[in-house]
């Protein structure tokens, strides 16, 4: 019952990111229960990952399907983990004030997507392998769901960075207007003050106490410079404030032109990473094989099978 419990609390999760995703960001943003969320998305993505590699290994053999289950998730795990520090120093440098686990939070989600869409796939995947034999036509199938589930993951990704990420300023913005009020409570104060002042002046000239009057006038003095200290003191807040949202608002462009650029990053490396465990699918007539030798990489293969079709070579 116990298992059964964890196993839901799991899938509640996920659930609760594909349902709402925008109170599930939010969470996160707050840090609120992360470690949690961390957990059961590892779980859940790690699953679906496995069931769509065991059926395309099963293209092949038994072996393959229990390796390729493994590969698959081992694959979008570990290129997560080699890009993720990138990510959050270099966020980190240009004033980012998130955690290492809400970063490692936000890139799982995205990981949790293309695994859920890469199960809501398997099936014409699955189909598709039993009703032909060509093992060409099967490959740029998969590799088809790879690229468009890939891509709506990315994109999910970066809106993700930009809800969590993004919305820093919020808090200086949040203090700039508790001072602001603050400011305006002692500036009603003073006017309060003021008009006691000149009741109290009105009141000594008609009595015609002249060291009353004298008094008073001193306080008026120190009223008037204690609003001269007041006026500048609100100016210099503001020029603070303005500094503080400026220099925050270049930050926040140049975070969000670093998400950018590290998903590149996170797809040159994910790519490479999956030549480099392959095979997935294995080919047909061949042993079982669980890691083929290095052959370069695969953006070199890439241009020696487009020289080797034009002719080039």
């Amino acid at each position: 019952m116990q298992q059964k419990s964890k196993g839901i609390k799991y899938f509640g999760t996920l659930t609760s990111l594909l349902r709402d995703r925008d109170s599930f960001l939010e969470e996160v943003k707050e840090g609120v229960r992360l470690p949690s969320k961390i957990i059961s998305l590892l779980v859940c993505s790690s699953l679906f990952l496995s069931i769509y590699g065991a059926i395309i290994g099963a293209y092949h053999s038994w072996m393959q399907a229990l390796s390729s289950a493994v590969k698959l998730p081992v694959l979008y795990l570990i290129t997560l983990l080699i890009c993720l520090p990138t990510l959050f120093f270099a966020n980190i440098i240009f004033g980012s004030k998130r955690t290492f686990g809400q970063f490692f939070a936000i890139v799982l989600t995205a990981v949790s997507i293309t695994s859920v869409l890469l199960f809501s796939f398997a099936s014409i995947s699955l189909f598709f392998m039993i009703s032909t034999n060509h093992y060409q036509f099967i490959i740029l199938i998969n590799v088809i769901i790879f690229s468009i589930t890939g891509f709506i993951g990315v994109s999910f990704l970066s809106k993700a960075a930009n809800v969590v990420l993004e919305q820093e300023p919020d808090k200086i913005r949040e203090k700039s207007l508790e001072d602001n009020l603050e400011y305006k409570l002692e500036q009603n104060q003073e006017q309060n003050r003021e008009q006691n002042l000149e009741y109290k002046l009105e009141q000594n000239l008609e009595q015609n106490q002249e060291y009353n009057l004298e008094q008073n006038l001193d306080k008026e003095s120190e009223i008037l410079i204690e609003q001269d200290f007041i006026k500048f003191s609100k100016e210099d807040l503001q020029d603070n404030s303005k500094h503080k949202l400026n220099k925050d608002d270049n930050g926040s462009k140049i975070r969000q032109k670093i998400v950018k650029y590290w998903l590149f990053l996170y797809a040159f490396v994910g790519i490479q990473l999956g030549w480099s465990l392959r095979p997935f699918f294995g080919t047909p007539g061949s042993p079982f094989q669980l890691f083929r030798e290095r052959e370069g990489n695969i953006y070199v293969s890439i241009i020696q099978s487009l020289a080797y079709l034009l002719g080039i070579r």
